[in-house]
């Protein structure tokens, strides 16, 4: 069969790997989503999927006691990991987890370093829904 871009001789020997372009584009993709996500501004409803989030997790450290609260909270409840995970972490990092999960993001201090913690959550989270959707490579 003719190819239809004739290459040269000396490159026409050359075989690519397709799993090691594979691996090498992800891991530039992986690089270049989490350098932008450093740029990204709160969103008009990341503040109530933020909520949601350090809401649950006070309830699954057993510090809520009146559930109230969710019914003024955004109802949809996808995005909970992601927060919580994040509200995990960066109370980890400052302090202690109960204490960031009780005072949440009624402390000015937290907004900028919460938010910029989900937006590195979220790209990776994002860069790994795309290597999973991706066939694998035999």
């Amino acid at each position: 069969m003719k190819s239809f871009f004739p290459l040269p001789s000396s490159l026409s020997r050359f075989k690519a790997n397709p799993k090691a372009i594979f691996i090498i584009l992800s891991g530039l993709i992986a690089v270049w989503m989490l350098w932008i996500s450093r740029d990204y501004g709160i969103t008009w409803d990341e503040w109530s999927h933020a909520l949601n989030g350090t809401f649950s997790l006070r309830y699954l450290l057993g510090d809520v006691k009146d559930l109230s609260l969710l019914n003024q909270l955004s109802p949809q409840l996808f995005c909970d990991p992601l927060y919580m995970a994040t509200g995990f972490v960066y109370g980890l990092l400052h302090g202690s987890v109960l204490d960031f999960a009780r005072q949440g993001l009624t402390q000015a201090s937290n907004f900028e370093g919460f938010f910029a913690a989900a937006h590195l959550f979220n790209a990776f989270a994002g860069f790994l829904a795309i290597l999973f959707c991706v066939d694998n490579f035999h």
